[in-house]
């Protein structure tokens, strides 16, 4: 399921010079929220949103629910995951991507605790097409 539904985002938070957010996010059918619920309530990780896509999409009607995990420990606890259970398609390369850009900032953060990140310009190369 996390082959073809899901996906890993990076973005700058606005509101520090230099803090950054990152994602996991699967997207699925409004019938199939109950799965959803099932993977939040069994890994105890992140919340469920439901999006409408039609304003995306306008030849389609549909609602999404989407289940976020974006708390920074709870990050963590994804990439864990990955690491023990592998993605079998090129979305490993963004989690691949998503995983060395958490663990140097998450290192960044830990040895400039108190400083103001003045630096805002991180370039990342993209993976693939």
């Amino acid at each position: 399921m996390s082959d073809g539904e899901s996906n890993f985002q990076i973005t700058q938070d606005h509101r520090g010079n230099c803090s950054f957010k990152f994602k996991f996010r699967i997207g699925m059918h409004i019938n199939d929220r109950p799965l959803l619920v099932y993977i939040r309530n069994r890994l105890g990780l992140g919340k469920i949103f439901p999006i409408s896509i039609e304003s995306i999409l306008p030849e389609k009607d549909k609602l999404t629910s989407v289940w976020e995990v974006y708390s920074f420990d709870d990050v963590l606890k994804i990439i864990n995951i990955f690491d023990k259970y592998p993605l079998n398609t090129t979305k490993q390369l963004d989690y691949l991507a998503l995983r060395k850009a958490y663990f140097l900032y998450a290192d960044y953060k830990k040895r400039n605790p108190r400083l103001k990140y003045s630096r805002s310009n991180f370039k990342f190369k993209k993976l693939h097409e």
